[in-house]
């Protein structure tokens, strides 16, 4: 999607940009990002959704993963390993975008 926006005066352009697209799309890419990893882990993967809640006052935007039940150990793991690497890589991609992240699994 491009969209046109115009900067405020004195306002780099490159810095006004990635912060525009950070808030206001950012979570629509994480979201789809938490989706399509754990949809290659599950047997339902048309059953796979992730929502995000409003950021806190800390600004940390919390996702939650949502499974079929039967599937919920393939997502979580052996002692959470799967589960730990998810929120590994999660985070990685929002410090990317600087965002502060944490995700659930429910």
């Amino acid at each position: 999607m491009i969209i046109a926006v115009e900067t405020p005066t004195g306002v780099s352009t490159s810095r006004y940009t990635r912060r525009y697209n950070n808030r206001y799309y950012g979570g629509c890419i994480m979201e789809e990002l938490l989706v399509k990893i754990a949809s290659g882990l599950v047997t339902k993967p048309e059953e796979v959704k992730a929502t995000a809640d409003e950021p806190d006052a800390e600004g940390v935007t919390v996702y939650h993963l949502h499974v079929a039940e039967d599937d919920m150990g393939r997502v979580i793991g052996k002692q959470g390993r799967i589960a730990k690497a998810i929120r590994t890589v999660m985070r990685a991609a929002a410090n990317k975008n600087n965002m502060k992240i944490a995700v659930e699994i429910d």
